[in-house]
């Protein structure tokens, strides 16, 4: 996400805090000298929220960001350059925060604006049309993130050509759309581009590189390519583990999508023991009701599964269903997501009428969002097939057999 990466690099440079402490005393001797409304002052509060936002306190970020977008307005008015990139950062500070549907609503106005401006080929238009397709991802708008993520690359590579730092990171999103709309061919050949020309330029040990191997790793495993999967996610633990700590996101991430690799490899002990670890950490640094958190935790009950533990899973699925509806949703992907497994836990626990009434709506609504072609919406329709037949509804399980791609 553009949110993380920006933390990211911009925690790493080295005097950023310094700088900081440094425009925080300006700040506020411009607030006592020149009051709120200086445009100094404004500038001052405006690169503070920006540097907040790099150290990853988006809080902060945003409170001044607001100030600062109100101000500019008032000043200047929503077609201000000043105002648009206050606007601009201040959408960033909402995803930061998962706040996505703030994020794209400023997002939307700042592209348009800055499209009517500059036209399609402005740098500026083109950074902000990426972050928007980014809001759409999160928002499961994944069709409208893919249309305007396919025009900012095409802009980038023409632009500033194909090893611009900003046509990878553009070919690396699309990749990310690709691979929640189920094209995994597609992303799995954009993914490999990008982790071969991070590794010339910037070596193994970049973050950026390690990040798309990260995500190549994801694409392999969704491909059903699990040892291939398993040898770059093992690479990507121990060089974060290295780098940054158990503790942090980005090595917990990989954690997690090495345990997932394990579990494809039928390798379920030590998807576990690694699973059981994610979800210990995720839960302590951001509670139970984080969507990482989450998303470890069903991804630990597909391990309990994996190990004939139902009890376990069944506990855990329960659990995670619940908050995900309540976080995201009745028909979110990730809700979906999580009935189609309780759905499996019921079947295998011998419970068919529950399977079947949690599949019947999975199955439903994944056609209407993802279309009967969809990885997922034929996962759920083998395992509605395989409860049907369970329950001795032939009629039904062959009508439901016949979506299924042969």
């Amino acid at each position: 996400m553009l949110w993380r990466i920006l933390q990211r690099h911009m925690i790493i440079c080295a005097n950023l805090k310094r700088l900081k402490s440094y425009k925080l005393l300006w700040l506020n001797s411009g607030e006592t000298f020149f009051g709120d409304d200086d445009l100094d002052t404004l500038n001052a509060m405006n690169d503070l929220a920006k540097m907040y936002g790099g150290l990853g306190r988006f809080e902060e970020a945003e409170k001044l960001q607001v100030v600062v977008v109100e101000k500019w307005r008032k000043c200047f008015g929503d077609s201000n350059w000043d105002t648009l990139d206050a606007m601009n950062h201040l959408a960033n500070m909402y995803g930061g925060l998962g706040e996505f549907e703030e994020a794209e609503k400023l997002q939307a106005i700042v592209v348009k604006k800055w499209r009517n401006y500059f036209g399609d080929d402005n740098l500026c238009t083109m950074r902000a049309m990426g972050d928007l397709a980014k809001a759409y991802a999160h928002l499961d708008r994944l069709e409208e993130a893919e249309e305007l993520q396919v025009v900012v690359l095409e802009q980038w590579k023409n632009c500033c050509g194909d090893d611009d730092l900003d046509t990878l990171n553009a070919m690396n999103n699309l990749a990310k759309t690709y691979n929640e709309l189920g094209r995994f061919e597609e992303a799995e050949e954009l993914q490999v581009v990008v982790v071969k020309k991070w590794r010339k330029r910037f070596g193994d040990n970049d973050w950026d590189t390690l990040d798309a191997m990260n995500d190549l790793a994801k694409v392999y495993s969704r491909l059903g390519r699990f040892e291939e999967a398993e040898k770059l996610q093992v690479v990507v633990v121990e060089k974060w583990r290295k780098r940054f700590g158990d503790g942090d996101w980005d090595t917990l991430d990989a954690m997690d999508n090495l345990a997932k690799a394990y579990g494809g490899l039928g390798r379920f002990e030590e998807a576990e023991k690694l699973q059981a670890i994610v979800v210990k950490k995720w839960r302590k640094c951001f509670g139970d009701n984080d969507l990482n958190t989450l998303d470890a935790m069903d991804n630990l009950a597909k391990a309990y599964s994996g190990l004939g533990r139902f009890e376990e899973a069944e506990k855990l699925q329960v659990v995670v269903l619940e908050k995900r509806k309540e976080v995201l949703g009745d028909t979110h992907l990730d809700t979906l997501t999580s009935m189609d497994n309780l759905g499996l836990t019921y079947y295998h626990r011998g419970y068919f009428m529950k399977a079947q009434g949690l599949q019947v709506v999975v199955l439903e609504e994944q056609r209407r969002l993802l279309g009967n072609s969809h990885p997922n919406t034929q996962r759920a329709l083998r395992n509605l097939a395989d409860t049907y037949h369970c329950m001795g509804k032939e009629i039904e399980a062959t009508e439901v057999e016949g979506l299924l791609h042969k």
